[in-house]
């Protein structure tokens, strides 16, 4: 079983205005410029594939890209990427992600951005449950496709209307992708 610090040390460091390219990406803990900017949010990026040979849109590379994206869109500060390869969604036991709670409960970031759902957790009752536990610790949880967000009184309501529709998407132990 791979350690989230093995995978964050084959990353180098970039930086909030680096620009990430067509090609092959690689960043795990990013240096951050906003030390003394406090209205700048402080952003991780968590990207999970179940194999190793993904497609595009689902290789670890094309999250972590699309989910920079959205920061910079955001003016956030992505001070981790959390990456996990060829770990199955079907519960939360997975090096990084565990790794990232750990992070969010000791207050290193303030908003954690996936893809998709699906490359959070497959489990609608575990998706339920870290937003809690992250909310506790005033994690926002946000996802880059769907919209999903807690961050202001629409969001969670939105998002509680989401937690529904989602059941449409998700399983609840379905290890599929």
């Amino acid at each position: 079983m791979k350690s989230a610090t093995k995978i964050q040390r084959r990353w180098p460091k970039l930086n909030r205005n680096s620009i990430i390219s067509d090609g092959p990406i690689h960043a795990a803990q990013v240096s951050s410029d906003s030390d003394t900017d406090e209205s700048v949010s402080r952003a991780a990026i968590y990207a999970r594939t179940s194999t190793k040979k993904s497609d595009n849109h689902y290789s670890i590379d094309e999250q972590v890209r699309r989910c920079w994206k959205q920061c910079r869109k955001q003016n956030r500060d992505v001070v981790f990427i959390f990456t996990d390869e060829a770990e199955s969604g079907r519960n939360t036991d997975r090096p990084a992600f565990q790794e990232m709670l750990e992070k969010a409960e000791q207050g290193y970031f303030d908003v954690v951005i996936f893809w998709k759902p699906d490359r959070f957790c497959r489990s609608i009752v575990d998706l339920v449950k870290i937003k809690k536990k992250l909310n506790e610790h005033d994690v926002e949880v946000r996802s880059v496709t769907e919209g999903l967000g807690t961050s202001s009184a629409v969001e969670r309501g939105t998002y509680g209307v989401q937690e529904l529709n989602l059941r449409d998407t998700l399983s609840l132990g379905d290890d599929n992708e």
